[in-house]
């Protein structure tokens, strides 16, 4: 790259996200900036992005030192071939990966727009892990002109019936629900060829980046997804991890029980993110944790190799996500307080069951003890643990009918 007359070289990656097949997945460029590099402008950056032609061109650039081999922290910036982005799942672990090339840390740091994300590498298997941010869609939220029957959710769709619409504006991501009537639905949502000419025309207003277009799973998935993102250069996302922070609270909410957000990747083409085929499924499945805010949320997972072993030559799959966490309610709390107190009260009886059991066979001053204070507190403690334990589950059989409305 010239600039003023110089020649700066900039050291570039392409790795292949989401997969363990090389050319599978989801591919990111990732541009390792080093300190001569710096700043470098934001229309350069886009003008590689563009060049690259890929979903996402990561950058990155040391944050607690100048050499990439030691640093655990990084700022990290995301650009489609057409815009900057919030956040990206699948360029984070590729950036990840390229430092782990010749960065022996277990835990690397991204500062991102959206807040800090941590990539830790497991020693046994080289698998990368990641948290995303959560990010929870809402039907209040969604701007004019982006309903179920609206030119843009019809470009997206066609004639397939919408069972609701959402939109997490922290993404600019719009979430469509289609309805799902058995096995021809689930085919046409798989055979989806959306004209992204039409679509990006259907929005102008720059409230929209993408449109994941969803519906309830086929009994091996708990859910399907497709990612479009014409706005953001992006004619279909093969594998979109920042869309499973929307789906996964989603469907966990819909299905009324934790979820898999397994990510499976389809082809460079661009077919279908849930492809079911089984050479098709992503690598490796792990639990994905929630935390608040602009922390991390969704879990992806990666293989990555040490400065000593193989370079990481793919990323493995979007972490199995278990949804539906967060901040615990009152009444959670509560509960949580009675099962522990339930526990603690249960394991005095059986301690007291152990001396009764004992009685005789033990030291004298062990049997005036049990005596005086074990053989007296059975029966109270065995009345309160009857009396909490009533009380509970009467409450929670009463909260049951309320628990399924």
């Amino acid at each position: 790259m010239s600039a003023q007359g110089s020649t700066l070289a900039l050291r570039c990656y392409q790795i292949d996200a989401f997969t363990d097949q090389a050319f599978g997945g989801n591919a990111a460029a990732v541009v390792l900036l080093q300190p001569e590099a710096l700043p470098l402008d934001d229309a350069v950056r886009q003008a590689i992005a563009a060049e690259n032609n890929l979903s996402e061109t990561a950058f990155l650039e040391c944050s607690d030192g100048n050499d990439f081999s030691t640093c655990t922290r990084f700022g990290l910036r995301w650009f489609t071939p057409a815009t900057e982005v919030v956040l990206c799942g699948h360029a984070t672990l590729a950036a990840a990966a390229a430092v782990y090339r010749q960065n022996p840390a277990s835990e690397l740091r991204f500062d991102t727009l959206s807040g800090e994300l941590v990539v830790t590498r497991q020693e046994a298997t080289g698998l990368l892990s990641m948290d995303l941010p959560l990010m929870e869609a809402s039907a209040a939220a969604v701007p004019p002109g982006m309903g179920p029957g609206s030119t843009l959710v019809q470009a997206a769709v066609g004639n397939l019936a919408v069972e609701e619409v959402r939109y997490a504006p922290s993404l600019k991501y719009l979430l469509v629900v289609l309805q799902n009537d058995g096995e021809s639905t689930r085919q046409a949502f798989l055979s989806l060829q959306p004209d992204n000419q039409a679509l990006g025309a259907a929005h102008t207003e720059g409230q929209l980046v993408g449109v994941i277009v969803t519906l309830q799973g086929d009994g091996v998935h708990d859910f399907l997804s497709r990612f479009f993102a014409p706005w953001a250069g992006i004619a279909e996302d093969p594998v979109t991890g920042s869309a499973h922070a929307v789906l996964g609270p989603y469907w966990a909410q819909s299905l009324r029980r934790q979820v898999v957000a397994r990510a499976e990747e389809g082809k460079s083409s661009g077919a279908p993110a849930a492809a079911d085929t089984p050479n098709d499924e992503v690598a490796a499945e792990q639990l994905l944790r929630r935390r608040k805010g602009s922390k991390a949320d969704s879990k992806a997972a990666g293989s990555g190799g040490s400065a000593k072993q193989q370079p990481p030559k793919v990323i493995s799959a979007v972490r199995d996500q278990v949804y539906g966490g967060g901040p615990l309610t009152f009444e959670q709390q509560a509960e949580n307080s009675v099962v522990s107190l339930l526990a603690v009260i249960f394991f005095v009886i059986l301690a007291e069951g152990v001396f009764l059991a004992g009685s005789g066979f033990m030291p004298d001053w062990l049997d005036q003890f049990a005596q005086d204070i074990v053989f007296p507190a059975f029966s109270p403690t065995l009345l309160l643990f009857l009396a909490i334990s009533s009380a509970y589950g009467v409450w929670k059989t009463r909260a049951g009918p309320e628990e399924e409305k």
